[in-house]
């Protein structure tokens, strides 16, 4: 356990539902990617993965300021009891009458914690009528409207008269950033007409050497819009199975480049319109960028490719394990 790590956070977000279905955790989440971007020390704190009890318990001991996401969290022994430790803690509800209402029905031992942490604890409230709810049916006292938050980003517009490259991805070593900024660089060196484009966010707290050459546009909800936009997909993971977000860009017809050590290569190899670079340089990538600006993507033969990918393949594929 890195205690050192957890005092050194200037937020720890926790919560139980991120990613599902439902909305509860996007706002929050936009924020935490956001603060994350601009260089802020937060951690998200995702009770769904493996030693999050652990976690929890480092960050209720030693982190400055502890933030709780959504009813799904707090229906946890573990989230209730860090809360009732920390007098400072904030607690961000999406909830309606109904639920709570569920939750007491279903948990009344756990309801009674959660009524008195609602009154004792600074409640950030979703609308004007979720903190009418909070003071007027559970005597809350510390609420303030913060309200939800929609998505910054924008379909992305990018110039015309160069090259846009792009990769999706979190900002990490394995996935390539450092790669993708020393092509950038490289690019850059030699005056080519490629303009450089990262969709994702930082994975890691150590800092990497990135290249103000890339547009590094962070977290966006709805990345194939940017790829859409965009003219060459450049895989840039030094070890990547078969990345997903390559796929889907393979599917929007994108050319595409990839190392010859990915999974993506087994697709694209000897595509026209495509390329797998052999040596993992810059120079090596940025040869097969020149090469695939200059052709035509052969976009039958793609589709063929890509059938083995389809949901009804993969479904026959499962199904076949089964009988």
């Amino acid at each position: 356990m890195n205690i050192n790590f957890y005092r050194t956070r200037k937020l720890v977000i926790v919560g139980a539902d991120f990613h599902s279905e439902g909305g509860a955790w996007r706002s929050i989440y936009r924020y935490f990617r956001e603060e994350e971007m601009a260089g802020q020390p937060m951690h998200l704190l995702d009770l769904a993965r493996p030693r999050g009890f652990r976690q929890l318990l480092a960050a209720t001991l030693f982190s400055p300021r502890l933030l709780v996401n959504g009813l799904a969290a707090l229906q946890r022994w573990s989230v209730l009891l860090a809360v009732l430790a920390r007098a400072d803690a904030l607690i961000y509800l999406h909830d309606t009458e109904d639920s709570l209402g569920d939750f007491a029905r279903s948990h009344p031992f756990r309801m009674r914690w959660l009524r008195w942490i609602i009154r004792h604890r600074r409640m950030l409230c979703v609308s004007m009528q979720a903190e009418k709810l909070y003071r007027d049916g559970y005597q809350a006292a510390r609420t303030v409207v913060v309200g939800e938050c929609l998505a910054a980003e924008m379909a992305p517009d990018f110039s015309q008269g160069v090259c846009h490259v792009i990769m999706v991805g979190s900002i990490n070593l394995r996935k390539g950033a450092v790669f993708f900024s020393q092509v950038a660089e490289e690019a850059g060196r030699r005056g080519l007409p490629f303009q450089f484009h990262w969709v994702g966010a930082t994975a890691t707290q150590a800092k990497l050497p990135l290249s103000s050459r890339v547009n590094w546009h962070g977290w966006q909800q709805h990345p194939r819009d940017w790829v859409r936009q965009a003219d060459i997909f450049l895989l840039s993971s030094v070890d990547d199975p078969m990345p997903l977000a390559a796929l889907e860009a393979l599917a929007l017809g994108k050319k595409t480049v990839a190392y010859s050590r990915t999974g993506t290569a087994e697709v694209i190899a000897n595509l026209r319109g495509c390329a797998v670079f052999e040596s993992y340089t810059a120079e090596a990538c940025l040869e097969a960028l020149r090469r695939v600006a200059d052709e035509q993507l052969d976009v039958e033969t793609l589709r063929q490719r890509l059938h083995p990918y389809s949901v009804a393949q993969f479904r026959m594929g499962i199904s076949r394990l089964l009988s």
